[in-house]
């Protein structure tokens, strides 16, 4: 594991308070291909979870990749996606995801047309999909991917599993 600076606090390149202001960033000071975002929110998310998103990453099968309305140079594997996120019966979960550095031209785009929702940028990438039963492997998805901002938000999680 690379070393970490003595204060590994990155700020995000915008003055706004935008998701994907906060990727370009992650990507920006990425020492590696891939990025594991997981929002301070999601506190019941595994590192058992997260190494199946990164296994899809580096995975060569494409039989769950969508293809966005961008796509990759030709000189890129064609398999790669450039990104791996759940998706549940609620949608894709962007901020529970690994990212590639090969986001960022994408995420200029969007940043350059004034274009912040992150869900949107996926259309502009290859993206490689977990869910349903792949899912459930790792944990009830439902609590796997909570969203849990007050108390009261988690104590309806915990309770669902009693």
């Amino acid at each position: 594991m690379p070393e970490l600076p003595a204060d590994p606090r990155f700020r995000d390149n915008q003055a706004r308070l935008a998701n994907v202001d906060a990727l370009d960033a992650a990507l920006a000071w990425a020492r590696h291909d891939l990025v594991v975002v997981v929002a301070c929110d999601m506190p019941f998310v595994t590192a058992r979870f997260i190494r199946a998103l990164l296994s899809l990453a580096n995975a060569d099968s494409s039989d769950s990749t969508d293809r966005g309305a961008d796509s990759r140079d030709s000189n890129d594997r064609v398999d790669a996606p450039d990104a791996v996120i759940p998706r549940t019966e609620h949608g894709y979960h962007p901020l529970c995801a690994v990212y590639t550095r090969a986001c960022r031209p994408a995420v200029a785009r969007r940043l350059a047309g004034g274009q912040f929702a992150l869900k949107a940028l996926l259309a502009d990438l290859r993206v490689r999909v977990m869910e349903g039963d792949a899912m459930d492997r790792y944990g009830d998805r439902r609590r796997l991917l909570a969203n849990v901002n007050t108390p009261a938000a988690l104590e309806a999680v915990v309770d669902q599993q009693t």
